[in-house]
């Protein structure tokens, strides 16, 4: 089953320095304005209705629905090019957390892109399997730069808590927008919700490399509900 990725509303986010890896440079480390842009997530739950074209997908939900419930979650960020400042390496992670015992907790089921070597398009559509797992792309590898390099890897898949690491490489900046995409598997007939952070390791051109978290405006947690 494939399915046109929405359109995400950007949440503006100043990146606060990190007091605690500043050692000692804490009056150099300033707040940072107009680099990152995050994504506000959007959710779909996959229903035996949505997968109604899909008669695998449908069987698989049907055969699960009273233990387990699916939802998309379509998560996205925009980094910028900010005088003075270069990406070396950022996290999104997402949380995933409910009420209850620790083996009716939620977990990342399916996450997208799970690993590229090179900047690539973003997707407009996803792409769902038998068993609600994200249908992966190709992994793309240029001559440009070692194939050793990784641009982008997601972490956590069938944990509580996931993400996804960018990475400044020889081939490729840490710029421009990317959509990511994860499924969430919650016990069903339950509430569930998940926080979404990020941080990052920036380079300033004058004083070495900081790292810095995501202060979203206005003052709250990015969260959605699944």
């Amino acid at each position: 089953m494939e399915l046109p990725i929405p359109q995400l509303a950007d949440l503006p986010v100043v990146l606060q320095p990190d007091i605690r890896t500043t050692r000692g440079r804490r009056e150099h480390a300033r707040p940072v304005d107009g680099a990152l842009s995050l994504g506000v997530p959007v959710v779909q739950p996959v229903t035996t209705h949505l997968a109604a074209d899909d008669a695998p997908l449908q069987e698989f939900l049907e055969q699960n629905r009273s233990q387990w419930s699916y939802s998309l979650v379509y998560l996205g960020c925009t980094f910028f090019m900010v005088d003075g400042y270069t990406f070396e390496k950022a996290w999104i992670t997402v949380q995933l957390g409910q009420p209850g015992t620790q083996d009716a907790r939620p977990i990342t089921w399916s996450m997208s892109p799970m690993r590229q070597c090179r900047q690539q398009q973003t997707s407009r559509t996803v792409k769902l399997g038998a068993t609600v797992g994200i249908v992966q792309g190709t992994l793309e590898v240029d001559s440009i730069g070692s194939q050793n390099e990784t641009f982008l890897e997601a972490f956590g898949l069938q944990e509580p808590s996931c993400s996804w690491e960018f990475s400044r490489t020889s081939a490729d900046e840490i710029r421009g927008s990317y959509r990511l995409v994860l499924v969430a598997r919650r016990a069903s007939k339950t509430a569930s919700q998940g926080v979404v952070n990020i941080s990052a390791t920036m380079n300033r051109r004058r004083f070495g490399v900081a790292t810095y978290r995501m202060s979203a405006a206005p003052e709250a947690p990015v969260q959605f509900s699944v």
